[in-house]
């Protein structure tokens, strides 16, 4: 994730490990049962409510355990937002659920035997929440609907990040598998678009579940631009009201940047990509700020309202948001770190630090003046910084709730970033640079390899 540029800095969800290819289609008659079908559905009276419903084949042990992804990165009061779950079996008949822990449901039935689990979260004003770290809990908000969240703005918007949002079934988490969802009984004038596509649906994804999950899923008063790179489509979506820029503005610079940093590694096997851009909090007059969090194909971006393109006087730019965020598909997603994994932030986030800012560089975003003063703010910021001294170890804990720590894991991977990579081209005579590493670190996690320090000084 890339931090907010002026308030605090915002933090990573959800980590992905290895990114494993996708197949997605639209579902028809003839598709056989999904290992998870999910179907979402507003529900604006008597109670308002965005219904989900889950329907699986029950684990053999005859309990099966549901939960939230673990990986929160400090979002306040994980999991409090499911309400009302129930569970029947396929025959109707109710099935036991057990609230396990803040976080875990465990529903009892025949073993092997197909449960469909309902739950609920009620409309809400996270949106407009000044605290960034409620942003990335699921967003809903039904406008001037009966029961609807309507003080803040009367548009409905409903934005989800699916490992937040969707309950998974533990037994089946890991492992190719399929997931359907879609929309059910939208409510006229509605819009909706996730990781593969925009409207109802249904649409499926044969993957890892865990990674599957992983996306964002958009609707409501929500305009999409579509934009097709090397033949597969960029999919950017945006609340209808709040930002500063029209969405196909966006869609057009998100389509230069999947571009770029594609060509970089020469990558254009992907079945598509899509973008969520979020206004939140309340426009104060006095700058802007802006994070986001990198998830599987796709990114969620969270912009202080009335934020425009244009580039700020201080803090994150646009597209050096997108940048980083889109780096993340390989430095992050592409090979697995040992664990714990927050032990090696300073690389998954300092590293893309460096090669978002090198990347905007080349592909025109940046000139040399400004690459130049932006290094030198982050050496700035390095030498200041009073965690510089601590370990990763010493750092990881408070990663999520400190911000001095938080910004360190950025500034430390961007410094040694620049000092390998100067001391790359001085050994080569000028023939190989820190952009032929990151590339053979892509091409062994994409043989399965994790990466360790010793691994990663041994290159």
């Amino acid at each position: 994730p890339a931090p907010m540029s002026s308030l605090s800095p915002r933090r990573a969800v959800l980590a992905v490990p290895f990114l494993l290819a996708h197949l997605a289609f639209a579902a028809t008659a003839d598709d056989p049962p999904a290992d998870l079908d999910c179907t979402l559905r507003p529900v604006l009276a008597p109670a308002a409510r965005l219904e989900f419903e889950l329907a699986f084949a029950g684990d053999v042990d005859g309990a099966s355990d549901l939960a939230l992804s673990t990986d929160s990165g400090g979002v306040l009061g994980l999991g409090s937002w499911i309400e009302g779950v129930t569970a029947r079996d396929a025959q109707g008949k109710e099935l036991a659920v057990a609230h396990s822990d803040a976080n875990r449901w465990t529903v009892t039935h025949a073993p092997g035997a197909r449960v469909v689990l309902r739950y609920s979260v009620a409309p809400n004003e996270r949106r407009m929440d000044p605290d960034p770290r409620v942003h990335y809990a699921p967003i809903v908000e039904f406008g001037s609907a009966r029961g609807g969240a309507a003080s803040a703005n009367s548009s409905p918007f409903v934005h989800l990040l699916g490992g937040l949002a969707l309950l998974l079934p533990e037994h089946l988490a890991h492992g190719e598998r399929t997931l359907r969802w879609r929309w059910d009984a939208l409510p006229a004038g509605w819009t909706a678009v996730g990781v593969r596509g925009v409207g109802a649906g249904p649409f499926t994804v044969r993957d890892d579940l865990e990674h599957a999950r992983n996306a964002p899923l958009a609707a409501g008063a929500i305009d999409v631009a579509t934009r097709t790179v090397h033949g597969k489509p960029v999919y950017v979506a945006q609340r209808r009201t709040g930002l500063g820029f029209e969405v196909g503005a966006l869609a057009d610079l998100a389509a230069r940047l999947v571009e770029l940093e594609r060509g970089f590694f020469d990558d254009w096997e992907y079945p598509g990509y899509v973008i969520t851009a979020v206004p939140v909090g309340r426009a104060d007059g006095q700058g802007s700020s802006i994070g986001g969090t990198g998830l599987t194909d796709s990114f969620a971006i969270f912009l202080q309202t009335g934020t425009t393109l244009a580039a700020p006087e201080a803090g994150m730019s646009i597209p050096a948001l997108l940048a980083h965020e889109m780096f993340h598909h390989w430095n992050g997603n592409r090979f697995a770190f040992e664990e714990p994994q927050q032990t090696s932030f300073w690389f998954s986030e300092g590293f893309t630090e460096w090669f978002a800012r090198l990347l905007l560089r080349r592909g025109g975003f940046l000139d040399d003046a400004g690459w130049l003063a932006a290094v030198n703010r982050s050496l700035e910021e390095y030498a200041s910084n009073p965690a510089r001294t601590k370990t990763a170890a010493e750092l990881r804990d408070a990663f999520f709730t400190d911000r001095s720590i938080g910004q360190h894991a950025y500034r430390r991977g961007d410094v040694l970033a620049l000092r390998i990579d100067q001391e790359l081209r001085q050994r080569s005579a000028g023939t190989q640079s820190l952009d032929d590493w990151m590339r053979e670190l892509v091409l062994r996690g994409t043989r399965g390899e994790t990466i360790t320090p010793e691994r990663f000084f041994a290159l």
